[in-house]
């Protein structure tokens, strides 16, 4: 855990680990030249005892962890106000990493797909 979520923890009344489930983050063209850039990121935010909400924050989004759309990822939310989150960017997957994870996605559905046309 980074400092700076470390801080946002530390000042939560009831924190607990929940996930966002993303539906925007803004990534600016400069982005994958540069270590880290501000974003506005959207999306739903769980976790126990937590209605699911709608929530929109501003946070350093450490390039190669970039979160896209869809994509859940691990949260601190305190649940005496929903709207403190914050991101475990050390538990975020790599955007390689992803990468990799959809090209064996790829590779294991064709796979099958060929095995199932040869057993007919």
């Amino acid at each position: 855990m980074g400092l700076a979520t470390w801080w946002r923890v530390r000042r939560m009344k009831t924190p607990v680990l929940g996930s966002l489930k993303v539906t925007a983050c803004a990534q600016p063209d400069t982005a994958r030249s540069s270590a880290s850039y501000g974003a506005l990121v959207m999306g739903v935010v769980r976790g126990p005892g937590i209605t699911p909400r709608a929530v929109e924050f501003s946070t350093t989004v450490p390039s190669a962890r970039c979160p896209r759309s869809g994509q859940h990822i691990p949260v601190v939310v305190d649940r005496a106000d929903p709207r403190r989150i914050a991101v475990q960017w050390d538990k975020v997957p790599r955007r390689d990493v992803l990468g990799a994870a959809r090209r064996a996605n790829q590779q294991a559905a064709s796979t099958a797909r060929r095995k199932r046309g040869t057993s007919r």
